[in-house]
């Protein structure tokens, strides 16, 4: 993460966001979209442990719920996105070097949800 990335997320300190959590808000705000598999990916924790993060975010106003059961994602709301948008989506999971082979892919698909 970057200086911008920390200095956006320093807005949502009175949250006490775990790293993990600071990082799934990052990936939604720049890929548009968040699912438990890619939490998963991203923070190397159990399906059990990334629902009650993504809950955690969507019960805090950050994240909103789409669908349900296996076809459950996340979106930014309003509250995430009023603290600045990033212009380039493929930024992070570039820098982060998630974009290469299948992760590509998973993560194209990710912006075409919204």
């Amino acid at each position: 993460m970057g200086a911008e990335d920390l200095a956006w997320l320093a807005k949502f300190k009175d949250l006490h966001l775990t790293d993990d959590e600071a990082k799934a808000l990052v990936v939604v705000r720049e890929a548009g979209a968040l699912n438990n598999s890619t939490y998963r990916e991203l923070t190397q924790v159990d399906t059990l442990s990334a629902s009650q993060a993504l809950r955690r975010l969507r019960d805090a106003g950050l994240l909103a719920q789409k669908g349900r059961g296996a076809a459950t994602y996340y979106v930014p709301t309003d509250k995430l996105l009023e603290k600045s948008l990033s212009a380039n989506p493929e930024r992070l999971l570039s820098e982060a070097g998630l974009l290469c082979g299948a992760n590509r892919v998973r993560y194209q698909s990710l912006t075409r949800i919204v």
